[in-house]
């Protein structure tokens, strides 16, 4: 923590800022992939060969 504490403010902003917004889309998109429903994303894939 100790380089950190040695970056200007600009800096430190700028990395806390990129953090904050990768933690932010990364609960998001979970939030969206849980309410989306088990069906939404997953398909099952036809079988090729027909069945008499």
């Amino acid at each position: 923590m100790g380089f950190f504490s040695d970056l200007p403010a600009w800096a430190r902003y700028a990395v806390l800022g990129l953090g904050g917004s990768a933690i932010v889309y990364g609960l998001l998109s979970w939030l969206r992939n849980r309410s989306a429903g088990p069906d939404a994303g997953e398909t099952v894939p036809e079988s090729e060969t027909p069945v008499r």
